[in-house]
């Protein structure tokens, strides 16, 4: 189909029937995931346009009047995937019921050994936002490292580190005190590239015993015990979004 006004990228249509967010999207294409009026479609360069129907595993994407948002506290010894060839445990299977249909996906990613805060949405637009550097969303993590960083090691971090070929940089490294664990860091960043902050500690030669995010923008973990899942408000939505802010400022 040749682009007109009424068109648009096939990535973008994917993201806008909640199916994913643009990046995911290109993923489930590659994937042969993605047919447009019955036929699998693998060309990311495609057009669609109003009438055509694009549906996700033989699923055409469902009319909503409203999205579906909800924080998620994620367990260690978890994946953020749908599938997993290596028989892993899935967040989703840790959902209620009532939730396991929807086309929910992880705003952003944590490892398997990290845990804490989690956007599950069908939202794409919010998800865009929420992950895209440009936007600004800090998030917040607290770090357990195996032994205390001192003043060289903590210049070294806060002035970023090379790493396969990245140069990698928090925003802040500061000590957290008063926390009832030893060694214990809050790492900030605006940007999360795959296992950031453990590639960083690995640099100055620390291991992570514990990793949790706790917040993102303004949204905070809370209380939610792991496992456990509620919806969000549309206040605590706009929280999540706040650029360039930390709870208590750190």
């Amino acid at each position: 189909m040749e682009k007109t006004p009424e068109t648009m990228r096939l990535c973008k249509a994917i993201a806008a029937c909640n199916f994913a967010s643009r990046r995911g999207a290109a993923d489930l294409v590659r994937a042969g995931r993605i047919s447009v009026n019955g036929q699998i479609v693998r060309d990311l360069s495609t057009q669609v346009g109003p009438e055509d129907v694009v549906a996700l595993d033989g699923t055409a994407a469902p009319r909503r009047e409203e999205h579906l948002s909800l924080m998620f506290h994620k367990p260690r010894g978890y994946v953020c995937s749908h599938a997993d060839m290596h028989g892993e445990h899935l967040i989703y299977e840790l959902l209620p019921p009532e939730y396991r249909q929807k086309h929910l996906f992880s705003a952003g990613r944590l490892d398997c050994d990290s845990e804490g805060l989690l956007i599950l949405t069908d939202d794409g637009e919010y998800a865009q936002k929420l992950m895209h550097p440009r936007y600004e969303i800090l998030k917040r993590y607290l770090v357990q490292l195996d032994r205390p960083l001192d003043a060289a090691e903590l210049a070294r971090l806060r002035n970023g580190v090379e790493d396969l070929g990245e140069f990698l940089r928090p925003l802040s490294v500061t000590l957290a005190e008063g926390e009832k664990e030893e060694n214990c860091y809050w790492f900030v960043l605006n940007e999360g590239r795959k296992r950031e902050i453990r590639r960083l500690c690995r640099a100055v030669h620390r291991r992570v015993q514990m990793l949790r995010r706790c917040s993102s923008g303004l949204l905070e973990l809370g209380d939610l015990a792991p496992g456990k899942v509620r919806k969000l408000s549309e206040e605590e939505i706009a929280r999540s979004l706040c650029p360039r802010a930390v709870p208590g400022g750190k």
